[in-house]
Order: C-alpha cells, then structure tokens, then sequence
C-alpha cells in the first residue's frame, strides 16, 4: 500500500470537519487570550488523533465491511 492509500483510510474529510469544530470551540473558550502556536498544536493533536481512530476502526471491522 502506498502513502496515499493510507492517507485515504483516515478519511481526511471528515478529521477537518472534526478540526474546526476543535479549534472553534477553542476560540470561542480562550477569547482574549488566543494563541496560534495553541491552534497549530491542537490541529496537529486533533489530525493525528481521529486519524488513528478512523484507520483502527476501519482496520478492526474489515470483516464485517467485507460482507
């Protein structure tokens, strides 16, 4: 399997949805005080975090999407 084949798995649509939600919500908690460094690591944390579930759960029900 290549990178992209992966990358397909993580179903990068929807983390980005998932991302925005995060980083809205993080917006709207730290008013005054925001920080980009804050939102560039909780982006990162946030694509790598529902990325390896997204791929987990396609990896665990493989038998059952098979069907």
């Amino acid at each position: 399997m290549a990178i992209k084949d992966y990358v397909l798995l993580m179903k990068p649509r929807v983390i980005w949805l998932l991302i925005l939600a995060a980083i809205a919500g993080y917006v709207f908690a730290a008013a005054p005080s925001i920080s980009i460094t804050y939102i560039g690591e909780l982006a990162i944390v946030g694509l790598l975090s529902t990325g390896g579930s997204a791929v987990f759960n396609m990896y665990y029900e493989r038998d059952i999407d098979a069907r």
